[in-house]
């Protein structure tokens, strides 16, 4: 059972972490009314032995032991600790490879979400008023596009949309009056219900000039609101239907107002943490969510592994599906940086660059995004080449390769704002300043040859965490060692 935990600018699915005693009977369906899906995490307290949970069989399996990985489809999955010198991977085809292009109406999409059942899709976009436009399109087996609602009569421009994980509303944040509004969805029809606007404050107070994103958290308890506004940053609590305003983030815990807008507010895996990020000072900081939905100023995160702070605007902001990692991207020296998190700390691993040459990106970054297994990772913006690929582990980042504008290889000339992986298939969708809405792709597959005969093919990535794909030698992190084994030449495979 393959599940994606996260999609977009949000985590796809309501994943459990669960605290209790090793003596305590595991559940495998349900605790406190919530369902416990794919890759729920189980701690316990007494022996620090971390639990990750199978849905599809109903195992929880100890993360700290060395992983049985069986393929459901009688394909044998090498364990990491498996793989030695002389092992063999081979690529098929390209990482990533164009599939289609949906929805063809030449808008301008600024942004895109895509439900946790892989039924629905979002955009919004447009230039003026008159062009603006919010569409939900169903998704067909085939992965073609199927318009079902298009709301309409904006006196703004929309510039953010986003499912709850839940599936039962939906949020749409920008320039018209209101600036967010708040509706229920309906999960069979696609249809939406206005049910209010978000306000500044525990009154009724308006909020103010543009409201550039809008996040759902991932147990559909918070949103955080970004942009140019008065605040810059805004914090609520959902409750049923209600979305009731908490406080506006700041500078630090002294109370220090935020000196300039926000551009993202993104939350981990189990809503503890929120990455800030922004044209304030700082450009990009951490925050803890206490029980009762308070805020805690952490740190900003650095330029490097020193004390150099970002140079410019920080634009997206997204957490892997374990929390142990965070990406941001934007115009700063670097325009995309690798953090890992230990312990509510945020340290700085590497930047992501433009080539396997060491070249380093030259242009914004609006968007960056993990893919469903964590080994992967999209980001897209006004750089050359628009969209890249890369695979990472341990401490490295791994350049795979450009998406491509079309099957026969053309390089993408427009700029791309948004990427969504699906749940349950290995693809994504790329929205941008193109003539498509929205163009598709899958990762595609590797063939792995052991010492031993074994052969075994899957998605890219799932055989070891930072398998280095698509150059002439392949590094395997061995994270439980910390030590790096390499093995031999990739070969690809025509």
């Amino acid at each position: 059972m393959i599940t994606l935990n996260k999609f977009g600018n949000i985590y796809n699915r309501l994943v459990c972490s669960i605290t209790g005693l090793s003596t305590d009977i595991k559940p495998t369906n349900m605790i406190e009314g919530m369902f416990i899906s794919n890759g729920s995490v189980f701690t316990e307290i007494d022996t620090g032995n971390i639990y990750c949970f199978d849905a599809e069989n109903k195992i929880w399996y100890c993360e700290n032991s060395v992983p049985q990985l069986i393929n459901k489809r009688t394909l044998n999955i090498l364990a990491k600790n498996n793989i030695v010198a002389g092992d063999t991977i081979y690529t098929i085809d390209q990482p990533s490879k164009f599939i289609d292009n949906e929805a063809g109406t030449g808008d301008l999409v600024h942004y895109s979400s895509i439900t946790e059942d892989d039924k629905f899709i979002a955009i919004c976009g447009g230039t003026t008023t008159a062009n603006s436009f919010v569409r939900i399109y169903y998704i067909n087996s085939d992965l073609s596009l199927t318009l079902v609602n298009s709301i309409t009569d904006w006196d703004g421009i929309p510039y953010s949309v986003d499912f709850s994980h839940d599936e039962k509303h939906f949020l749409v944040t920008g320039t018209f009056t209101g600036k967010a509004k708040w509706y229920s969805f309906n999960m069979n029809t696609g249809s939406t219900t206005f049910i209010t606007n978000l306000y500044a404050d525990a009154e009724t107070t308006a909020l103010d000039g543009t409201i550039y994103i809008g996040i759902i958290s991932h147990t559909d308890r918070y949103i955080t609101l970004c942009g140019d506004f008065t605040g810059e940053a805004k914090f609520y609590q959902i409750i049923n239907d209600e979305v009731n305003f908490l406080s506006d983030f700041y500078l630090d815990n002294n109370n220090t107002v935020l000196d300039a807008m926000s551009v993202v507010g993104q939350f981990n895996y189990d809503d503890s943490l929120i990455c800030l990020g922004g044209w304030f000072t700082g450009k990009a900081k951490l925050y803890s969510i206490g029980i009762n939905g308070t805020l805690t100023y952490l740190q900003d995160l650095k330029a490097d592994v020193g004390t150099t702070v970002l140079s410019n605007y920080v634009d997206y902001a997204k957490f892997n599906s374990n929390g142990k990692y965070l990406a941001i991207c934007g115009l700063f020296t670097g325009i995309a940086k690798l953090y890992k998190i230990e312990n509510n700390v945020a340290t700085y691993v590497a930047d992501f660059k433009a080539d396997s040459n060491d070249t380093a990106l030259n242009g914004e970054a609006y968007y960056i995004d993990f893919a469903p297994n964590d080994n992967e990772v999209i980001i897209c913006g006004k750089f050359t080449g628009k969209a890249k690929l890369y695979t990472i582990g341990g401490s490295y980042i791994v350049y795979l390769n450009d998406l491509q504008a079309n099957s026969n290889g053309d390089a993408i000339t427009n700029d791309c704002t948004s990427i969504n992986f699906m749940t349950n298939k290995n693809y994504c969708y790329l929205t941008g300043y193109f003539n498509e809405d929205m163009k598709i792709y899958k990762l595609e597959t590797w063939a792995y040859s052991a010492n031993d005969g074994v052969v075994t093919i899957g998605s890219t990535g799932n055989i070891v965490q930072g398998a280095r794909i698509g150059y002439a030698t392949s590094d395997i992190v061995n994270e439980n060692e910390g030590a790096i084994t390499t093995i031999s030449s990739v070969i690809s495979v025509t």
